[in-house]
Order: C-alpha cells, then sequence, then structure tokens
C-alpha cells in the first residue's frame, strides 16, 4: 500500500458519548463527513420487532448462560440501559449498540423495548458499536482484534490482510528495523488515534493479541469462550504436532493450567523427543565415522550399493 489517506474518525465526534448518560446522548449527524450535534433525546420505546442486526458487529461469541441469566434479570427488572439504534426506513430500526441486550430481550419474550434514536453514517454505527462493547470490557479479545484490523482496514481503504501488514511495518520501525519513511506517517497518525480512543496498548496488541489469530480456530474458539486466555494460547499454538496440540489444550482447559505448566509441558516434550532421537543420532554418526575409514570405496558393487543408500537418504531427507 503506497500511501494512506486518513478518513476522518467518527470516533472523534463520539468518544464523548459513552461518558454521557445513556438518556442524553446527543443525536449525531453526518453530511459530506462533517458532523453536526442535533439536539438530546430521552430514551423511547418502541417494538423488539422493528429493530434488525447489522450485517457486521464487532461482537460474534455471546455465552448463552450468560444470556439466560440477563433475560431472567430482563424479566425481573426490565432493561435498564437503553439499546442505541439507527433509523433505516419504513419505521425500522438497525441496532447499533446493545445487542447483548437486544439478545436477552427475545430470551424474555419483551415485545417492546426502550432505545435512544441516532442518526448516524455507517461508519460512525460501526465505531461507536466497537466503542461501546470495547470500553465494557467484556468483548473478547478474538473478536476485539478482528474488529480494530476491520476498523483500520475501513480508514486506511484496504484490506484486512494489508492493515495488518500496515501494523507490522510500523512496528518494525519502531524497533528500528526498517527505516521510517515520510509516507508512513498518516498511517501512524489514524493507528495512534484508534489504539488511543479505545484504551489499546500498540506494544501489547502486536506481541499478545495480534499473532494470536494465526492460531487454529478450536484454539480461537476456545479463547472466545473464556476457556483459556490470550497468553495460554499463544504457547499452545507454538507446538506444531496437531495431535499433541489438541492433547495440551484440552489438559489447559480441564487443569486450569497456568502459562508456566504448559511452558514447562512443551520443554518436557522436547527434551523427551531429543532424547528418544539421542540413540538414532549416535547410530548415525558412527556409521559415518566408520565409513570414512573403510575401503568400500575398492569395491564397485559395494560402491554401487553405497550411491544408491545415499540417493534414499536425500529422497528421504526431502520428503515433508
Amino acid at each position: 500500500m503506497a500511501g494512506v489517506q486518513r478518513k476522518k474518525s467518527a470516533f472523534e465526534g463520539l468518544k464523548g458519548l459513552k461518558s454521557q448518560p445513556e438518556r442524553s446522548l446527543s443525536v449525531v449527524q453526518t453530511n459530506n463527513q462533517e458532523e453536526a450535534v442535533g439536539e438530546q433525546e430521552l430514551a423511547r420505546q418502541i417494538p423488539w420487532s422493528a429493530i434488525a442486526l447489522p450485517e457486521k458487529q464487532p461482537r460474534r461469541y455471546f455465552d448463552e448462560t450468560a444470556l439466560e441469566k440477563l433475560a431472567v434479570s430482563i424479566q425481573e427488572h426490565g432493561i435498564l440501559e437503553p439499546l442505541i439504534v439507527r433509523p433505516i426506513a419504513n419505521e425500522r430500526y438497525s441496532l447499533v449498540a446493545g445487542e447483548r441486550r437486544y439478545r436477552a430481550a427475545k430470551l424474555a419474550k419483551l415485545e417492546i423495548v426502550p432505545v435512544v434514536i441516532r442518526v448516524l453514517t455507517d461508519e460512525q454505527a460501526w465505531e461507536l458499536a466497537l466503542l461501546e462493547n470495547i470500553q465494557r470490557q467484556d468483548l473478547n479479545v478474538v473478536d476485539r482484534v478482528d474488529a480494530v484490523l476491520q476498523e483500520l482496514a475501513f480508514k486506511f481503504g484496504c484490506s484486512v490482510s494489508e492493515a495488518k501488514s500496515v501494523l507490522y511495518r510500523l512496528e518494525n520501525e519502531n524497533k528500528g528495523k526498517v527505516t521510517r519513511h515520510e509516507s508512513g506517517n498518516e498511517a501512524r497518525i489514524i493507528v495512534d488515534r484508534v489504539f488511543e480512543i479505545l484504551g489499546i496498548r500498540f506494544s501489547h496488541f502486536m506481541r499478545f493479541e495480534l499473532p494470536l489469530l494465526n492460531a487454529p480456530e478450536v484454539i480461537l474458539d476456545a479463547v472466545r469462550t473464556g476457556k483459556i486466555d490470550v497468553r495460554h494460547a499463544n504457547e499452545i499454538k507454538r507446538i506444531k504436532d496437531q495431535k499433541r496440540q489438541d492433547t495440551l489444550l484440552n489438559e489447559a482447559i480441564q487443569n486450569q493450567l497456568s502459562v508456566e505448566d504448559i511452558r514447562a509441558r512443551i520443554k518436557g516434550d522436547k527434551v523427551e523427543a531429543h532424547s528418544q532421537d539421542a540413540p538414532l543420532q549416535k547410530k548415525i554418526i558412527k556409521v559415518l565415522t566408520k565409513l570414512k575409514t573403510t575401503d568400500v570405496w575398492s569395491c564397485t558393487q559395494r560402491s554401487k550399493k553405497l550411491e544408491d543408500l545415499l540417493v534414499a537418504l536425500e529422497q528421504l531427507l526431502e520428503h515433508k
């Protein structure tokens, strides 16, 4: 990506939203990327069936048990914090923030729910949903990383894969591994701004959270469901053997292993593998040493057999 043209962040207009009471959030309107704050509105009641989920949401995983508990609470006390929606058409609305309450309201069989209606662009709606989830600190790490990458990709006007490349380039610039170019300043401004507003440390994100996406899906699911955390996941995904990886993952979940426990088991596996290979390695060295002093080279027939063995050995080493 040659250069990054900074799009105006909807966060700049929405940053103050979560610090205000839900019942007095400002209406944010956008016209040609210029934001105007309208009059404050109180929450109102609308049919649950009039609200549609957007195609893109930061949160992908919801704990069913927690949702059922929330549904019971809603049945007893109602929805204490209004949902945030935006109008779409024909008296229908798209959900912006509050998907847990929205889903729990369905379980509680509520027909009417309290909402605060805001006029928002697609970008503003996405960023407010992201900000609301992360500020509540209940968005799992996998979904958060994915959401941050989607946000940066939107800002950069590129793919998620390219957004990851930009982050790695900035990290290498920070470490002095590559020369810092002026063309990357705009990208740095965008990244710094997004991470500042979301309250995420760039170094922590790059070291622990972004690498998590390289893990197998079974490990990502364990993180999403809270069975292991990001540090456990990053240690387990280092294991190349799939069977051993699955075994250690199950052990970590069932026995609630610490990160140190996992590292010790991985180290033990390496020591055991080395000890199992040691006799064979010694035998190979012994044969090669003996080969240097033998007169097998003078016998054509034996020399031909040795040549065939060497070809077979080369093929074995090249096999993956």
